[in-house]
């Protein structure tokens, strides 16, 4: 896995503790799918940004560009509509 991991499921806030995790990456690392499904949102939303929901594909996309630092990539997966830790389902992938 490209990338720092900057933020822990189920650490601290500003909403209340994280549903997912967050890594710091180069831009244009090439972001994919911790398993097989498909796209089911692709765009930007609120203030996520880009965001991507799948019912679990491939290669997602790529990292862009962040003003003076690197990007950071935010995962959430939910299991029947719950939050779940995705660092298991990360490792290994590549």
């Amino acid at each position: 896995m490209a990338g720092l991991l900057i933020r822990r499921f189920g650490s601290p806030g500003e909403a209340g503790p994280s549903e997912g995790v967050a890594f710091r990456t180069p831009p244009g690392a090439h972001v994919y799918a911790p398993c097989a499904g498909r796209v089911l949102f692709a765009d930007p939303f609120r203030s996520y940004g880009r965001l991507v929901i799948l019912d679990c594909g491939g290669v997602l996309g790529a990292m862009g560009e962040a003003a003076g630092e690197m990007p950071v990539l935010y995962v959430e997966l939910r299991r029947h509509g719950t939050p779940v830790d995705p660092l298991p389902w990360l490792r290994n992938r590549g």
